[in-house]
């Protein structure tokens, strides 16, 4: 799932299209540049992509 996010992502990149997320501001701010916005939402959806893949790891492990 989370390939299939960063994927999608990565789509609207490509058509030029403004991704806004309703439940995480940090990434509708504006910052002037689009190259500086551009690479924090990345990272963000990097790091909410680990956090979410760690998550399911300990899951899997706790049922073992």
């Amino acid at each position: 799932m989370i390939y299939q996010i960063k994927e999608m992502v990565q789509q609207l990149d490509n058509k030029s299209v403004v991704l806004r997320v309703l439940n995480l501001p940090a990434l509708n701010q504006e910052f002037g540049d689009p190259n500086l916005q551009k690479f924090i939402r990345d990272m963000l959806i990097q790091t909410l992509a680990w956090a979410s893949q760690n998550e399911r790891l300990e899951n899997k492990r706790k049922q073992l």
